[in-house]
């Protein structure tokens, strides 16, 4: 039993059910766009502190390229979605909630995945074993340990909790980087999770 991990090879559906939906269908066209996504995915709760991930949007809006998307429901939705549209976004979206067998069909289409979180020491390793699965390099905000993982394991840049302008630069860095250096970095998390935490071993 282990009580902390996720599917290393998920199975991939061919019924074609894995991309219906609103937020499937917004994935695939912002990659049809040529988009470089960073996404969010969880919560929409106070303690996530996704102001964070707004402002860090706010510091990109630039950066025509990259798409910010946070994916999920909670108590704060309406408060950051008033957020974004008083800060004239338009490079940033929250989205609804998949299905859970279509969490790893849209962890894959993000080109970096962000872990955010407030002042806790608690945190989801659940949700960092489903990134790390996903084979897509990691950026962790948070105070808990995940940050420690993602540094060890070379899937991604860990960075302070809670601070925009250390996101934003990270986001910029990973979408800097050659893709060769970016799928290296996935494919360390996937590899992490196989051999450590995967629901098969």
């Amino acid at each position: 039993y282990i009580p902390n991990g996720s599917h290393a090879d998920p199975p991939i559906t061919s019924d074609g059910k894995e991309t219906e939906g609103e937020t499937p269908a917004a994935l695939q066209k912002f990659k049809q766009d040529n988009l470089f996504l960073a996404l969010f995915s969880g919560s929409i709760i106070k303690t996530n502190r996704l102001e964070t991930v707004i402002d860090a949007a706010e510091q990109l809006k630039d950066e025509k390229r990259i798409r910010l998307l946070i994916i999920g429901r909670g108590q704060e939705e309406g408060t950051y979605r008033q957020l974004i549209k008083d800060k004239k976004l338009d490079n940033i979206s929250i989205l609804p909630p998949v299905k859970k067998f279509q969490v790893p069909f849209m962890l894959r289409q993000a080109d970096v995945l962000m872990l955010n979180q407030g002042n806790v020491q608690w945190g989801s390793m659940n949700k960092l074993y489903d990134y790390m699965a996903s084979g897509r390099p990691i950026i962790s905000g948070v105070h808990a340990r995940h940050n420690d993982v993602v540094t060890e394991v070379g899937g991604g840049v860990s960075i302070p909790a809670n601070d925009a302008v250390e996101l934003a630069g990270a986001i910029r860095s990973v979408f800097n980087m050659n893709p060769v250096e970016r799928d290296a970095m996935g494919t360390k998390n996937k590899e992490f999770v196989r051999a450590n935490h995967d629901w098969k071993v």
